[in-house]
């Protein structure tokens, strides 16, 4: 629709695709700051400015696709960054960001603390905005992150987040720059999270191909059933898969979960030049139904264990890295199967 059209047709713009600047009133998240976005393409997403600028509700024409854990949610401030306060604190959410120091479990690494996936999704963004434009339908979200230290590491995040009406889709652009000297291996993860009703029991999962390997024994010995759904499992334990994809024209690796009774797919698309692998985290446990898409540079081993092999990427004295994420709905199983056809193998 042109601008004057839609000017024809609506009083108000946000009839259509909106960004709204909320503060939260109660609970464990009082007081913080988030921003609720209507699409125009029945996308519906909440961005938190108090949790690294991570994406919590997610719903597509009123259906929800996003895990939230039962914590609920809760403000960075709210919990300490010491062992186990990660999983007391966590949100979930459609997409929360692992790193930049740490991606896995807990460690020590040259005296300094890691904890369980890092810190910089606990951080609140600063110089926040929330752009709409009437004529391309469009809406920019951005702000800025610092993962930093007094005599340590000089971090800082520019994050842009990108929807518009012309489909459901969110891209997701991150810019981290070096603002030391010195240089420093970087941690990266976006856990991406899908719940009920749309993750569901027989809900597959398509990829654009290539190798697939269990995280741990269990997880290999389970590694034929990876890419099919079961409904919620008392005590089953979680697996998680790691996934070496091909890539498409653009250099882009695909994940895509498909839940064929509600004729919906969620995908992930990210650039394999800087997040190579895809962390498959499948937790069929009852109260904990959860199922992670997650673009990362890491095998989930830890810090010291990444640095080690030699395989998370050094970001230089002043240099910048840029990743790119896509995450998107497709609604109905022509568009699905079509979608498969283009990216999956």
């Amino acid at each position: 629709m042109e601008r004057k059209e839609l000017f024809r047709y609506t009083g108000d713009p946000a009839q259509v695709f909106s960004a709204r600047r909320i503060i939260y009133a109660e609970g464990n998240a009082e007081g913080m700051r988030a921003i609720d976005v209507k699409n125009g393409a029945g996308l519906h997403f909440t961005v938190l400015e108090g949790r690294g600028l991570d994406l919590y509700e997610m719903d597509f024409k009123g259906t929800n696709i996003a895990f939230m854990c039962k914590n609920g949610l809760t403000s960075g401030e709210r919990f300490g960054l010491h062992d186990g306060d990660f999983l007391r604190g966590m949100n979930a959410g459609m997409m929360f960001t692992a790193g930049l120091l740490n991606v896995g479990g807990p460690e020590t690494v040259d005296g300094t603390y890691h904890p369980l996936h890092g810190t910089i999704d606990s951080r609140a963004a600063s110089e926040v905005y929330a752009r709409t434009d009437e004529s391309r339908q469009a809406i920019e979200i951005g702000g800025k992150l610092r993962e930093t230290a007094l005599f340590g590491p000089n971090l800082h995040v520019s994050r842009k987040i990108t929807t518009d009406a012309k489909q459901p889709r969110i891209v997701i652009e991150d810019t981290i720059e070096n603002r030391d000297a010195k240089e420093i291996p970087i941690d990266l993860l976006y856990h991406c999270n899908l719940g009920y009703p749309f993750l569901d029991e027989g809900v597959k999962l398509y990829t654009s191909g290539g190798e697939v390997v269990g995280r741990t024994e269990e997880a290999q010995a389970a590694i034929d059933q990876h890419i099919v759904m079961s409904a919620p499992i008392d005590g089953k334990p979680e697996e998680v898969f790691i996934h070496d994809l091909n890539t498409d024209e653009r250099g882009m690796t695909t994940m895509l979960a498909v839940n064929e009774k509600l004729r919906l797919g969620v995908y992930i698309r990210a650039r394999k030049d800087t997040l190579p692998i895809f962390n498959e985290w499948k937790a069929m446990t009852s109260g904990d139904y959860a199922l992670g898409m997650e673009p990362a540079n890491n095998r989930l081993r830890g810090r010291s264990a990444e640095i080690e092999a030699g395989f998370i990427p050094t970001l230089e004295g002043f240099g910048t890295m840029t990743t790119r994420i896509e995450i998107g709905v497709l609604e109905g199983m022509t568009r699905i199967n079509a979608f498969i056809a283009k990216y999956c193998k």
